[in-house]
């Protein structure tokens, strides 16, 4: 009785593997794109990527996948095409793709993960971390491949921004699709940031009143999900122009602060000037003088 009860058991297990096996998902790693000079980094990142635990989802990884050198190169048409081919070849559920840069004293990480099933990236997200934190930021994207495959996909597409002169203000509109309610507003005066949130809202529109007109202000749109970004619009850019009430032109700007040219008023202040002028004289160097120079330090 207790050996058949043991072989019921083992049989249970191996029915159970199986199940599970053939319903496991699988992640493929691409290794990240990045500059030379973040090479090392780069590394420790698809180290990481690679040992990354999400429910049901094996992973695999892979060192480049057709001729690609940015994430600039896998968004169009033909990107698409080439990888939509390489996942059915290899029965790939999920490629995601990750790329490395700079941005002020910190390393931006961009992910995007492609979904066989959908045809297309379902998900794009970026973090901001510090040289030597690289293991760390991984812990993000597990939380959101987690939450993704469990059908828990939400898009932004189509943000724009549109700024208005006459109210001083900048518009962002946006689409989403997904089961979200909140979305996180993001600026920056650079386009790789570092972005802050201004706010956060329940709508698919926002507008920003507090601008400075000739400013150039860069925007991106998160879909939250129980405080986790799921996904990340592409940033876009605004300025508005500042309005010359007074219709002045660069001359006449200029001429506004041109100071005139101080003349002597007798002989004595003459002859100040021209001592002041032979006492600072040593400190010049001609123009011959100064072309040589400048192409002995070429």
């Amino acid at each position: 009785m207790a050996t058949a009860l043991r072989v019921l058991v083992c049989t249970l297990l191996i029915i159970s593997s199986t199940s599970a096996t053939l319903f496991a998902k699988t992640l493929l790693v691409v290794f990240p794109f990045c500059p030379e000079d973040l090479s090392q980094q780069a590394t420790l990142l698809f180290d990481s990527l690679k040992t990354i635990k999400v429910p049901d989802v094996t992973t695999d990884s892979v060192h480049s996948i057709g001729s690609f050198r940015s994430s600039l190169d896998i968004n169009d048409d033909k990107g698409l095409t080439t990888i939509r081919k390489f996942a059915d070849k290899r029965t790939s559920d999920y490629i995601l793709f990750s790329e490395l840069s700079h941005s002020v004293g910190h390393i931006l990480i961009e992910y995007k993960l492609y979904s066989r099933e959908h045809k297309n990236f379902i998900s794009t997200s970026f973090d901001r971390v510090w040289y030597n934190d690289i293991e760390n930021a991984v812990k993000n994207i597990e939380t959101r491949l987690t939450l993704i495959t469990q059908s828990k996909i939400i898009k932004i597409v189509n943000a724009v921004a549109v700024g208005d002169s006459s109210a001083n203000q900048i518009t962002v509109n946006y689409e989403t699709y997904g089961d979200t309610s909140l979305y996180a507003i993001q600026r920056s005066l650079l386009r790789d940031g570092p972005y802050d949130t201004i706010a956060t809202v329940s709508t698919t529109t926002y507008t920003d009143s507090d601008i400075q007109p000739g400013i150039v202000y860069w925007y991106k749109v998160q879909a939250l999900f129980n405080g986790n970004v799921m996904d990340t619009s592409t940033p876009v850019s605004v300025y508005i122009e500042l309005q010359n009430k007074e219709n002045l032109d660069l001359d006449k700007v200029l001429s506004m602060y041109k100071k005139p040219e101080e003349k002597p008023a007798d002989n004595e202040q003459k002859a100040i000037i021209n001592s002041h002028i032979e006492l600072i004289k040593p400190q010049y160097m001609n123009a011959v003088k100064l072309r040589i120079m400048m192409q002995i330090v070429k």
